[in-house]
């Protein structure tokens, strides 16, 4: 049986699911609620605006990691 398929990936919102979802996982999860005094939203602020600029998985890996260095 032949089969064909097309499909679209849009990276620039991939991306940004996949950093809004890595955000939440600790916004809900981690283990001090305070998160150690961290303004928690501001740091997802400051760093959701650079997710446009990620070219490939492994920059927004990294960016997620400094992200959740904060």
């Amino acid at each position: 049986v032949k089969f064909s398929a097309t499909m679209a990936v849009r990276r620039d919102e991939e991306f940004g699911e996949m950093f809004a979802q890595s955000w939440r996982a600790l916004a809900d999860g981690f283990y001090d609620p305070k998160h150690h005094g961290a303004d928690w939203a501001a740091v997802r602020a400051r760093y959701a605006p650079l997710v446009g600029h990620v070219a490939c998985k492994e920059d927004l890996y990294a960016l997620i990691s400094l992200m959740l260095g904060e």
